[in-house]
């Protein structure tokens, strides 16, 4: 029985875009930050947690073909899924909740 869990948590909310630090040891390990546009609808990804710098990958939730591929420094397709499914679940809120985190 494998566990997976990843730490998803928010770092600061600006211009109703919610900024969150995602860190996992899981599948061969993660640590990124990503901002959540319930307005667009889409992940910036982001290598460190400058937000102010150019995303290395913008994810559009709007499109159901997206392919969701590897960021900069190995970090897997499984991981990025994951994240999705808890940011869907963000983007149904009114508020942008502390921690998105998922474990299983």
């Amino acid at each position: 029985m494998s566990i997976l869990h990843i730490e998803i948590k928010k770092i600061l909310e600006k211009n109703n875009i919610g900024f969150y630090h995602v860190v996992t040891e899981d599948f061969g390990g993660a640590n990124f930050y990503i901002g959540i546009n319930k307005k667009l609808r889409t992940i910036n990804c982001y290598i460190t947690d400058d937000f102010s710098s150019k995303p290395v990958r913008i994810i559009n939730l709007n499109d159901p073909n997206e392919r969701i591929g590897e960021l900069p420094g190995g970090i897997r397709p499984t991981i990025i899924g994951t994240v999705m499914r808890q940011v869907h679940k963000a983007l149904k809120m009114d508020i942008f909740p502390e921690y998105l985190s998922y474990t299983a």
